[in-house]
Formats: C-alpha cells, structure tokens, sequence
C-alpha cells in the first residue's frame, strides 16, 4: 500500500475495492484453468452478428503478437 491514491480508496471503501480484486483475481485464474489469465475486456455486451462482425475469412499469417486475417468480400 504504497501507493497514496490506492490508499486513500482502501480507506475511503473500508478495503471494499481490495475484496473486489481478489474477486477478481480468482475468477481469471479459474477462466484460466488454474493459470492466471488476465482479463482484456468486458466481454458480455459482445453479441455475434449485432455487434461483432462474422465475415468469413482466413488467417494469411501468423505471429505470438498478432493474425493477420484476410476477408472475403461481401
């Protein structure tokens, strides 16, 4: 807790904002199966077809960082 901003919220939230880290903490270690897997986003307002695109593609490279997909044309 030597960070003044997380200390004045762990007081000013009785340490409210810890207990839901933890909470946190352990459902991305249970999404990861026992590993720790950190979550990137909020993935519930995600919906196929009304907010997520499904166009068919293929991946045309590959990389640990990143794919690069090509699309077909719609």
């Amino acid at each position: 807790l030597t960070n003044p901003e997380l200390f004045r919220e762990t007081v000013a939230s009785n340490g409210e904002n810890l207990v839901r880290g933890m909470k946190m903490l352990a459902e991305d270690i249970a999404a990861g199966r026992g590993d720790l897997k950190l979550r990137q986003a909020d993935y519930t307002p995600f919906e196929i077809g009304k907010n997520i695109a499904t166009t068919p593609g293929k991946v045309i490279g590959r990389s640990d960082v990143a794919e690069i997909i090509q699309y077909d044309p719609v």
